[in-house]
């Protein structure tokens, strides 16, 4: 039984320090590539709604649901299909005082907000304008879509690719080495969006009482794709 363990413990000593050569011996490279491209949106998402407030809750309720009734068929009016119209935000809560040793109530706050979808980016400013008409005192702002954006970025994510492999062939190359196979691949994708926020030209129009213009500009967003891979070297 001694011999046996003896035997076992020599063995281990003379393969470990032989896989350890073997690890420090393999030959690798790791490149990150890039790959972008700007490209102008085709959609828009516009978050607009109706705060009201006072110490009734169902008079407040009564006069926010009729506001948010009347922009929905005002919109609609503008060619915005039901499924296009979406609440982002509904609540009702009561707004106290707690400068006292005792709370005292002061009235109720409700806030309805509703994601339009807009599929033709020429009509944005005449769905802000024919919801402010309709009673709406919130704009959250526009938020601008690429509809095919994960088409795009998939085709950014080869490119990327392809940006690492170059290089790393380049500098392999440079050393006198010659590029392997990939051992790992790491992707990611993001996109640097241009949002508007309407708050401020809201505010105009809403205290100016009149149709006041509205100029919304969709521009152009970046999209890209990052891809980080280690290669062998042979």
């Amino acid at each position: 039984m001694f011999r046996i363990l003896a035997v076992s413990i020599i063995t281990l000593i003379i393969i470990l320090p032989a896989h350890a050569q073997d690890q420090k011996t393999q030959r690798q490279i790791s490149m990150d590539g890039e790959a972008s491209m700007m490209v102008a949106p085709d959609m828009a998402s516009i978050s607009i709604g109706v705060e009201t407030e006072g110490t009734g809750i169902a008079d407040i309720k009564r006069d926010n649901d009729q506001r948010v009734s009347s922009i929905y068929e005002a919109v609609k009016g503008l060619g915005i299909p039901d499924k296009d119209i979406q609440t982002s935000e509904l609540s009702i809560q009561p707004i106290y005082d707690y400068s006292s040793k005792r709370r005292k109530f002061l009235r109720y706050e409700m806030r309805n907000v509703v994601a339009i979808t807009v599929r033709k980016l020429d009509i944005i400013e005449k769905v802000i304008n024919a919801s402010v008409r309709e009673g709406s005192n919130v704009l959250e702002g526009v938020h601008f879509i690429v509809s095919n954006r994960d088409a795009l970025v998939d085709s950014l994510q080869v490119e990327a690719a392809k940006n690492a492999s170059k290089r790393a062939s380049d500098i392999a190359s440079a050393v006198g080495a010659k590029l392997g196979k990939a051992l790992t691949i790491a992707a990611s994708r993001g996109e640097v969006p241009e949002p508007i926020h309407g708050r401020r030209a809201f505010a105009m129009m809403a205290d100016g009482g009149g149709e006041a213009s509205t100029p919304v500009s969709g521009g152009e967003m970046k999209l890209r794709s990052s891809v980080s891979i280690t290669f062998e070297l042979e």
